[in-house]
């Protein structure tokens, strides 16, 4: 924690705000913001004493496409069904059962 005589420059509730959602520090990306939060000190500092939240969205990963591929040889229908649900929540976009 850094402290200055007119006292500190980080909160711990700020700290541990940082330490659980920050995993690296560097510009802003490019986001869809969905909400903007703001907090404000009560002391005065020659800087503005305040913080601003920003949550939303990256397109990180809107251009990435994992296949996965394998071979199932004794499955029944329902387990076909049951595969195919948890697949299509786990964000699959296409899936394929192919008759051999």
């Amino acid at each position: 924690m850094k402290y200055c005589k007119n006292g500190e420059l980080c909160t711990p509730t700020g700290a541990a705000l940082l330490t659980h959602f920050v995993s690296d520090f560097g510009d802003l990306p490019v986001i869809k913001t969905e909400k903007i939060g703001y907090g404000m000190g009560k002391k005065d500092f020659e800087v503005a004493n305040c913080v601003r939240v920003l949550l939303g969205e990256t397109s990180d990963y809107e251009d990435t496409v994992t296949e996965l591929t394998c071979n199932i040889d004794d499955m029944t229908p329902e387990e076909v069904g049951f595969a195919t649900q948890q697949l299509f929540k786990a964000y699959a976009l296409y899936i394929s059962f192919p008759l051999l």
